[in-house]
């Protein structure tokens, strides 16, 4: 019998873990907050809402660079200029940024697929985008950038950040 969920809560640092309780025979019991006393259930916890927030520096070799803040929890990795995705899942992708320049951005996040061209506005100098994507253990989110007349290196950008979100968990998580 399938695991029901029984709901999301706060834990430590504001990450949102599910509770979950799998189900041994019909009877349910569940006392909130505290442990639960019935033989019958076993408690199983998912890993913490994987997300991350980075901001965009600069544009290294057509990608825009990465940094991550300081003093800020994330439960995801940014490695050679890509998020990794670690937990299979519907996630959120956020892009707010703007450029001195018009510019052409296109996410990727999964090997030898398409990427998605993302619009811009302003005359190509603004970017606000968000979707929802499903993302598998091993994608890898990143995203390159065209400008028009400067190479990638002389691009100026004036502030902007990409945030994943980590909607619904999938049934795979390597942590």
């Amino acid at each position: 019998m399938d695991p029901v969920v029984v709901g999301d809560r706060p834990s430590g640092g504001g990450v949102m873990q599910s509770n979950l309780l799998v189900r041994h025979n019909d009877a349910v019991m569940c006392n909130g907050e505290t442990e639960l006393k019935h033989s019958s259930y076993t408690k199983v916890k998912y890993p913490p809402v994987q997300s991350i927030k980075v901001q965009l520096t600069r544009c290294e070799q057509d990608r825009l660079f990465f940094s991550l803040p300081k003093d800020e929890y994330q439960t995801m990795q940014v490695q050679n200029n890509s998020i990794i995705i670690t937990c299979d899942g519907l996630y959120l992708i956020y892009l707010k940024s703007s450029f001195f320049q018009k510019v052409g951005i296109n996410l990727h996040f999964r090997k030898d697929q398409n990427s998605v061209l993302i619009p811009t506005m302003n005359k190509g100098q603004r970017v606000g985008f968000a979707m929802v994507a499903s993302l598998h253990f091993k994608d890898i989110v990143y995203l390159n950038v065209k400008a028009s007349n400067t190479s990638c290196e002389n691009l100026q950008i004036n502030g902007g950040e990409l945030i994943l979100i980590q909607l619904k968990p999938g049934r795979y998580c390597a942590q």
